[in-house]
């Protein structure tokens, strides 16, 4: 069932594609990684979903056929319930940012999301932002005093504002979770996994580089940082600085709303949380 951690069966999709298992990872609530190799013995990944629609990635295989393997990980096959995937070894772009070249990893998350972005008519996707974000916007601020803030407050503004201009701009296809531990090193180039596959304007899909990665928390928590991504960012596409960072507000005050939610309920990470909300929100005030 949705939002189980309990492990899946692997076998028919084994059998169906002539893998042979080398290894299996943690269940997540949405899917779990089995790592394969092909009748060839060339490595792979072979994700399962609780559900055949692939839930909140129903649309990845049309998303990751499309990219073709540009800047992304290519589909090798798929069906109802599961996706083969190629394999990348390397390491997730945190650890760019924890060896201390934080630039380096926003010009990579820069490459990816260009080359995206060359492609953002090539489908509509079903799923838009406001549809992303529609828990946030209905969030009841009585529902626990990290809410009630006038940060907080700041934030669904932004938000509201946000979402209305996105409504009027020029959209397209978004990979919508581009985030440090969805991009990794492969042979070929850096990749991003697991795409949510979003239609909406093109600052919107650098939302989640204010906010990662989120274990980070000096470089991560600094106003400073979250107005020099979105001047880096500026500079090599000429999007604008304001709506870059608005979309870091929101992408902050949705993670805060989880963390609110999250069972089981862990203050510390709450607190880690609504700080960065309160950073992201003050670079914010310093270029709107």
């Amino acid at each position: 069932m949705p939002g189980s951690s309990k492990n899946l069966d692997p076998g028919p999709f084994l059998e169906k594609w002539g893998l042979t298992l080398v290894g299996t990872r943690p269940a997540r609530s949405q899917a779990q990684i089995f790592e394969v190799t092909l009748e060839d013995e060339v490595p792979a990944i072979l994700k399962v979903y609780r559900l055949l629609s692939l839930g909140s990635e129903a649309e990845a295989p049309k998303f990751l056929s499309l990219m073709n393997g540009a800047a992304c990980v290519r589909l090798l096959r798929e069906c109802p319930g599961a996706l083969l995937l190629e394999r990348l070894e390397g390491n997730m772009l945190q650890s760019v940012v924890s060896r201390g070249d934080d630039e380096t990893a926003t010009e990579i998350i820069i490459d990816i999301a260009e080359a995206i972005r060359k492609k953002r008519f090539g489908f509509k996707p079903a799923r838009n932002l406001e549809l992303r974000f529609d828990t946030l916007l209905k969030t009841d601020r009585n529902a626990h005093p990290a809410l009630n803030t006038a940060t907080f407050q700041k934030a669904i503004d932004v938000a509201r504002m946000s979402l209305d201009r996105d409504s009027r701009a020029e959209r397209g296809l978004l990979h919508g979770d581009l985030h440090h531990t969805n991009i990794v090193e492969g042979k070929r180039e850096w990749c991003a996994i697991d795409p949510m596959t979003l239609y909406g304007e093109a600052e919107a899909e650098y939302g989640q580089a204010f906010c990662n990665p989120s274990h980070e928390v000096e470089i991560v928590n600094n106003p400073e940082r979250a107005i020099r991504i979105a001047n880096q960012i500026n500079a090599r596409t000429a999007l604008s600085q304001e709506r870059l960072i608005a979309w870091g507000v929101v992408m902050a005050a949705h993670s805060l709303v989880k963390e609110v939610n999250r069972l089981p309920f862990e203050q510390r990470e709450l607190n880690r949380t609504a700080a960065r909300l309160e950073a992201i929100v003050a670079a914010y005030g310093a270029v709107s």
